[in-house]
């Protein structure tokens, strides 16, 4: 193989340009045999690509007249990439290296003969003859190439040589980083090679205008890809090539027509995406994080002459990859065609609103009053019916992850919207009044926004059409019980041995690599490669007969359909877990930061309480979603979320925020907030005694609910932590304002100057204190056997953290149990001796070491 890869390599390739052709069919179909040699070698034999490449070489020396050959014909049997078939391992660099060091002794390493590929890389990060030869069909520009593919008969076949050529650049670009250590400084990584001359890049960055072979766009915008990651230079290199704004309207196009295709969703969800809208969103989101200016700024057409974060963007104005992506989530058209685009699109503008560069301009262009992107799109997709399961999933899993982006999207701008600018104010309030189905105050009280619809046909402009709240909506859609992706092997097959082999082979850590049964999926889901999981099967599997050839087939399919199965649910199961932090997130930055902006906030709290308990509870909802409702964090420190905070630290802190506890921590805050100013000498007797809470029986509703959800059946100790701390401050709520233990008439005479004339019946007021206090305790009573269970359990076998507050719990039980119900459970199961027994143990402890004075010596 290799003599025939040499031939080719000296005698056929490398000296084709100086050759006469008689027919530039012939010239350019063996141009496409050599790459595909390069591309494809042979199985067993010769293959098809090098036979021609022979046949052309024999009769070009005879100066016969070569004739048109059928490439598809020819190329049949071939399968697998030079560039991809040998896996260059650390064993093979050092002797490269050595051989490399003595090539003035035109010495050849017996590793270069018996891989091809290693002699390929060399060439290419050298600058030898096949990379020049390619570049030489390359540099002539996409211009030239798609006029000669539509005026000349052999443009076909020049198309597949520009195809094969990309192609080949990808492949030497994803393994020459791993060599190029190893060979400096004989040998440079391409990036480095391609920067010697500029119009190199610059003509394969433009091959994205060629439409007429997706491949080919597929292929520049792969290799813009891993340029922005190596050259910190790209864009001024552009820029002073003069190539930038025809590469700006150029992948706008690219991505404006992609959108305008009927492609199933299904076909862009693999680990080899090749869907050319999806390559650049990904290339865009990629490219946020990396030194500015990037090519991210150039595409959306950010100000590159000024500060980035000085930025006004104009897409209605400018033509660029912003424009189209405005344009694609206001239409939301073919929803099973372009789900992917619609999610991606989401993503990449909530990336650009927690970048430090970009937040402001792209928060500007979304809080303006052209777009409303929002409430419109709030409406449009947040609470329109998810997909079946069994009809798309899929596009059901994109939809939920598409709402995911929309949420944190809408927490972004109620956390850093500059309420200071009017756009921003009115964007937050409309937010919230459609969030929350009520109406809303400015930050200094000026003016109420009330929910309305975004059509209004009765033709009256102020006509507003109060709606209920979507944040219960949202929160509804994503109960359902998602099927479990850890289903075990052993109900797949009948065959206990396959079912064996193929645990062993997903739960091998060396398959986890490059190469291995698992890869990670555009959204970063660890998934199982199928094709990869199907040859290691068959690799392990022991054939014997033809009938236990057919069992096995059989068995492997089934295999492959539990693997299939598993990556759906997996996917759909992070999809939910996904809206369902973003809805957390979303709630929480409201109620911490832009509470005040709302109406009857103690109801709205309690409306949201109640759904999260409820959602805790529910059978349908997994542990990882009862934790993401209950997580916990300090009503404090999520209130007080610092405005400096930005970015990717954002991110991370909204992650780590609870719906439950700040609603409940927020609650008790409502109690207090007074019309005047929070000084000691505005506030009086008569607004401590007097301060709002809810009703009875609302406060009823949460204990019930909460301890419906600490007696769910999966649950676990970190999960109960975080309850244990809800049912405190539930506690807390509850507990009167003013010491019960103060005379009435006391109080009484310090209300007679604060009254205005307004009886406030205090022995009511206490009457309701106690009923709540005496139906707490009833409502605990009665699965109070289940609560200690779980508490004392937690108390004695938990973590420190664990039975610290469990402790706390137990203090609270006994605090407001006056029948003393509580304390003599403790006792009947002899918890409080073991208490004392441990007490008892520390203090003996601590009496041994410590010096008694009649020991020390002075």
């Amino acid at each position: 193989f290799i003599g025939i890869f040499r031939f080719i390599y000296d005698h056929v390739f490398g000296p084709y340009p100086q050759r006469a052709y008689a027919d530039p069919c012939e010239k350019w179909q063996l141009v496409g045999a050599c790459l595909k040699h390069f591309h494809i070698p042979n199985g067993v034999g010769t293959s098809a690509a090098q036979a021609f490449c022979v046949d052309c070489c024999v009769r070009k020396s005879k100066k016969g007249a070569g004739k048109n050959v059928d490439m598809a014909d020819r190329e049949k049997g071939t399968d697998h990439l030079i560039l991809t078939m040998y896996d260059v391992k650390e064993e093979d660099y050092e002797g490269v290296v050595d051989q490399s060091r003595l090539s003035t002794t035109k010495e050849t390493s017996s590793l270069q003969t018996q891989l091809p590929v290693l002699e390929l890389l060399k060439d290419f990060m050298s600058g030898k003859t096949v990379f020049r030869n390619i570049m030489s069909i390359l540099l002539p520009g996409v211009n030239s190439i798609i006029d000669e593919r539509s005026s000349q008969i052999y443009g076909q076949y020049l198309e597949n040589a520009v195809q094969l050529s990309l192609e080949i650049i990808i492949l030497v670009l994803e393994k020459d980083l791993l060599l190029s250590d190893y060979w400096r400084p004989l040998y440079q990584p391409l990036d480095i090679i391609l920067s010697h001359d500029h119009n190199q890049i610059v003509a394969l960055l433009e091959y994205v205008r060629y439409d007429f072979q997706p491949k080919v766009q597929q292929s520049s915008i792969k290799i813009m890809s891993i340029l922005s990651s190596r050259m910190v230079g790209l864009v001024q290199l552009l820029l002073k090539s003069n190539a930038s704004n025809s590469l700006i309207e150029d992948y706008a196009a690219c991505l404006e027509a992609r959108s305008e295709e009927s492609q199933n969703v299904e076909n862009n969800n693999n680990n080899n995406n090749n869907d050319p809208g999806i390559l650049i969103l990904q290339l865009l989101i990629d490219n946020i994080s990396r030194p500015a200016p990037n090519i991210t700024h150039l595409l959306l057409r950010f100000d590159l002459d000024t500060p980035v974060e000085r930025t006004v963007l104009q897409p209605k104005f400018y033509y660029s990859c912003m424009k189209v992506i405005l344009d694609i989530l206001e239409k939301l058209s073919k929803p099973d065609v372009n789900a992917l685009l619609h999610e991606f699109g989401f993503q990449l503008l909530y990336e650009l609103c927690i970048d430090a560069f970009t937040s402001v301009p792209t928060m500007d262009l979304l809080s303006n009053k052209k777009y409303r992107f929002f409430v419109k799109h709030l409406d449009a997709i947040g609470i329109a019916p998810l997909p079946k399961r069994n009809n798309n999933q899929p596009l059901r899993i994109s939809s939920l992850h598409q709402r995911a982006w929309l949420l944190k999207l809408l927490a972004v701008e109620l956390h850093a919207g500059d309420v200071s600018s009017s756009n921003h104010r009115e964007a937050c309030q409309t937010i919230l009044s459609n969030l929350f189905g009520q109406g809303t105050t400015g930050i200094d009280g000026e003016q109420a926004i009330y929910p309305f619809s975004l059509q209004d046909n009765s033709g009256n402009g102020d006509f507003r059409t109060v709606s209920k709240s979507k944040v219960l909506d949202l929160l509804e859609i994503i109960q359902f019980r998602c099927p479990d992706p850890t289903t075990k092997l052993s109900n797949t097959t009948a065959s206990m041995k396959y079912n064996l082999l193929a645990e062993d082979i997903l739960g091998n850590p060396g398959n986890s690599g490059k190469g291995g049964v698992y890869y990670y999926s555009e959204r970063g889901d660890r998934l199982i490669d199928l094709a990869s999981f199907h040859d290691k099967l068959w690799q392990m599997s022991n054939l014997g007969n033809e009938v236990e050839l057919n069992d096995v087939r059989e068995t492997i399919q089934q295999l492959l359909r539990w693997g299939w199965k598993y990556n759906k649910n997996l996917e759909e199961q992070a999809s939910q877990l996904h809206m369902l932090t973003a809805w957390s997130q979303s709630v929480e930055v409201s109620a911490s930061r832009r509470l005040v902006m709302l109406e009857d906030r103690s109801e709205i709290l309690f409306q949201i309480l109640d759904a999260s308990l409820s959602a805790s509870a529910s059978p349908d909802c997994s542990l990882k979603m009862a934790f993401i409702l209950s997580q916990s964090l300090s009503a404090q420190r999520a209130a007080s979320w610092p405005k400096a905070v930005t970015g990717s630290q954002q991110s991370e802190y909204l992650q780590r925020l609870s719906v439950a506890l700040t609603c409940m921590a927020k609650l008790r805050d409502e109690r207090f907030m007074f019309p005047g100013n929070l000084s000691s000498d505005s506030i009086t007797c008569l607004d401590l005694i007097v301060v709002k809470q809810l009703s009875n029986g609302a406060c009823l509703t949460i204990l019930f609910k909460l301890i419906m959800a600490i007696l769910r059946n999966e649950s676990s100790e970190a999960l109960r932590r975080r309850q244990y701390a809800l049912l405190l401050s539930y506690f807390q709520y509850c507990l009167n304002v003013v010491d019960p233990d103060v005379p009435t008439s006391v109080l009484q005479f310090l209300l007679l100057s604060e009254q205005d004339n307004e009886y406030i019946d205090l022995p009511k007021i206490d009457k309701e204190q106690a009923e709540l206090a005496r139906a707490n305790f009833s409502t605990l009573r009665k699965e109070a056997q289940s609560i200690l269970d779980l508490v004392i359990k937690d108390a004695t076998h938990g973590s420190e953290s664990g039975k610290t507050i469990s402790l706390y719990v137990l203090d609270a039980l006994i605090c407001i149990d006056h029948e003393r119900y509580f304390l003599s459970q403790l006792q009947s199961r002899g918890f409080l001796r073991s208490c004392l027994t441990a007490i008892s143990n520390i203090s003996n402890q601590v009496f041994i070491l410590t010096p008694h004075k009649q020991f020390l010596i002075f």
